[in-house]
């Protein structure tokens, strides 16, 4: 699928945004939405997340499930036939994958590249730890590896694996400065 594949591939930009979002605003990691569009702009010719560096968005969940939705975003087909078509059943399948969320799941809302929604609840998990990489443990350790040192990502990858030198590697060469 290629929204898991994007999730994969872009695990830290994803973490990095959604624990600057977290700390900044104390939202719960739950009430999250990862946003991402797979659809070419036709100005461009280019989908925004496949884009160097990818674009994706982390919104509040509570619109959609309040039903008031003030951040939808720009490509959910606002103010269409379609949108007014298919609103109610987007928004009874967001709120079935939201219910069902537990702490190791992120909530992702994506547009393929024929134009078609889909909602998912992502988990992956660590080769070598087996512990879920979208967990609220992986988040914690990512928000205190950002304020301290790396060493904390011991929790997620574990010690002495060479995941873990490897994930080291990508955590400081993608860290925000």
């Amino acid at each position: 699928n290629a929204i898991t594949s994007f999730c994969t591939n872009h695990y830290y930009d994803i973490m990095f945004k959604m624990n600057k979002l977290t700390s900044e605003t104390n939202v719960n990691k739950k009430d999250l939405t990862v946003e991402i569009d797979l659809y070419a702009d036709i100005t461009t010719g280019s989908a925004p997340a496949l884009r160097d560096p990818p674009e994706f968005k982390i919104a509040p969940a509570n619109g959609y499930l309040l039903g008031q939705r003030p951040d939808e975003p720009d490509w959910f087909h606002k103010g269409t036939e379609v949108y007014e078509k298919n609103i109610r059943q987007v928004l009874a399948g967001f709120r079935d994958h939201y219910e069902r969320m537990t702490s190791n799941h992120i909530l992702v809302f994506g547009r393929y590249p024929n134009g078609q929604t889909g909602i998912y609840r992502i988990q992956l998990m660590s080769e070598d730890t087996g512990v879920p990489l979208f967990s609220d443990k992986a988040l914690d350790a990512f928000s205190r590896a950002m304020k301290h040192d790396d060493s904390c990502l011991l929790e997620v990858f574990g010690p002495g694996q060479a995941s873990h030198i490897t994930e080291r590697r990508h955590f400081k060469r993608r860290k925000p400065a």
